[in-house]
């Protein structure tokens, strides 16, 4: 189900527009794509589903805007990599049966990759009666575009949309989604609204240096880290404190090919896989001890407010599964021997309580196929970066805004 202002911008894509979808985190941008990428398919429509990183991409099931096109840091002419493209490149071949292509946080694109992009597009297929239709989504108050510290090229620094060609491409057809699914707290939502267009009064910035705390990094408070050193260090600390038996569950990795590519070559399928691996938002076993304080990384049973970003800690195993408690005052109950429970039917009215087993935890696809990471989706909650969060539902954090 779309509420009516998702239904416009569908409705605009529908139509064949070039759309621009705008919103921040919570607002059903995720959910729109993954309506257009359903629709697409049913109706034979052939879309192309990337993203700007490779979290964002694995995100919305689809691939890096980079891998889907073919394209490097683009340090050549556009005519060299049209050339490239129309000569018997998968790529290029992609991009030609493309009719939809969507790039999530769109706004990483500078002006200057954005219009080297759209020239290479249009020569690609300059001999198709039908143009490319674009769908750009993001919140370009969370990711501006990213270039060198020391970049001379002023237009590598300003954003896709400061291009008269964006206006070319797009008109005035831009969507804004301002009812936020995720936050409840109105107050909240109107905070982060105005710190992402930099209008901070007194009493937001009054409301800021109340949060301003001093670092404890053994309360069980997840901590939000710029870096993955900092994050190994910080989880590393707190699980080798706890003294328990080590639960290991390793993750699986399998490709299922589109109909249309049976005798895919062995490689392209192995591209894939070491695509979804590279991005991947969990790159080691899970491992766990009770009593460790984990974070849930997939939306596993929202109604029941498991959802992606949820923190507890693992109580027991149930058929060698680990099974997580949200509730701290139960948790500490169960640890001491208060509660005990045997089977998975025991938890089964118990919904604070939530028996994890092996489920698919990334996805990614191209036209060859699609990529399938399946395993247990808990990770340690003591500490994350901050780029691994995004998309995550976290009630409190410490965030170290150091190295940023």
């Amino acid at each position: 189900m779309l509420n009516s202002h998702q239904q416009r911008v569908f409705d605009s894509v529908v139509k064949g527009e070039n759309t621009v979808l705008i919103g921040s985190a919570g607002t059903g941008k995720s959910h729109l794509i993954k309506h257009i990428k359903e629709w697409g398919a049913k109706n034979g429509i052939n879309i192309g589903v990337t993203g700007m990183t490779g979290v964002c991409s694995i995100l919305i099931n689809g691939t890096t805007l980079h891998s889907f096109a073919g394209l490097d840091i683009l340090s050549k002419h556009s005519s060299y990599y049209v050339k490239k493209l129309k000569t018997n490149c998968p790529a290029g071949e992609r991009v030609r049966k493309c009719d939809i292509l969507i790039i999530d946080e769109f706004s990483m694109q500078s002006k200057w990759f954005f219009e080297k992009f759209i020239e290479i597009m249009n020569g690609l297929r300059d001999d198709r009666n039908k143009p490319l239709q674009y769908v750009f989504s993001g919140d370009p108050k969370q990711l501006p575009p990213v270039y060198k510290q020391f970049e001379d090229n002023e237009d590598k620094k300003k954003y896709c949309f400061e291009s008269s060609v964006f206006k070319d491409v797009f008109g005035d057809n831009m969507f804004i989604l301002k009812h936020n699914f995720r936050h409840k707290d109105k107050g909240y939502a109107e905070l982060l609204e105005k710190i992402g267009t930099g209008n901070i009064d007194i009493e937001i910035a009054k409301k800021l240096k109340e949060r301003v705390k001093k670092k404890d990094i053994d309360k069980d408070i997840t901590h939000l880290y710029s870096t993955n050193s900092e994050v190994e260090q910080h989880n590393e600390y707190r699980y080798n404190k706890i003294n328990e038996e080590e639960n290991i569950y390793p993750f699986t990795d399998s490709f299922i090919p589109q109909k249309n590519m049976r005798n895919i070559k062995s490689r392209a399928k192995y591209d894939l896989l070491e695509k979804l691996d590279r991005y991947s938002r969990f790159q080691t076993p899970t491992i766990v001890k009770k009593g460790t304080f984990v974070m849930c990384l997939t939306n596993v049973d929202v109604e029941k407010g498991w959802a992606n970003g949820t923190v507890g800690y693992i109580v027991d195993y149930i058929d060698t599964y680990p099974l997580m408690c949200k509730d701290k005052g139960l948790s500490t109950k169960y640890l001491d021997g208060e509660i005990k429970f045997h089977r998975e039917s025991d938890i089964l009215d118990r919904p604070e309580y939530y028996l994890f087993r092996e489920t698919t935890i990334d996805i990614m696809e191209d036209f060859t196929g699609t990529a399938i990471r399946t395993g247990v989706p808990l990770g340690f909650a003591w500490a994350r970066t901050i780029h691994k969060s995004q998309g995550s539902e976290i009630d409190e954090v410490y965030i170290t805004s150091t190295n940023i």
